[in-house]
């Protein structure tokens, strides 16, 4: 009984992580997200939910009204290619992006 308890709740986790994953990715095709990278006073990763040591580089990353804290780790292996792809082309070969359109 105690074992499905543990792998249901570690379920959890990951579903968790995969949701704000989307929800980034989501909002990086928007062009809509904010990010800043700041050393941290003890802040704990949303993505692995391990503690961002004092002084190590955290990255807040505005989505919607919230802010998700990745650790450095987290980002460069998850999100920073999310973040930082280029923006999808729509018609015409244009990018979708208010940024990049003639």
């Amino acid at each position: 009984m105690s074992l499905s308890v543990i792998r249901g709740t570690r379920d959890m986790v990951e579903d968790r992580r995969r949701m704000l994953i989307r929800t980034i990715a989501a909002q990086a095709a928007q062009g809509s997200l904010q990010v800043s990278v700041r050393q941290s006073t003890g802040a704990t990763c949303a993505l692995c939910a391990d503690i961002i040591a004092p002084g190590m580089r955290q990255y807040d990353i505005g989505v919607g009204r919230s802010t998700v804290i990745v650790d450095e780790k987290c980002y460069t292996s998850s999100l920073q290619r999310i973040i930082e792809a280029e923006p999808p082309i729509g018609e015409g070969g244009r990018s979708t992006s208010a940024n990049n359109q003639a």
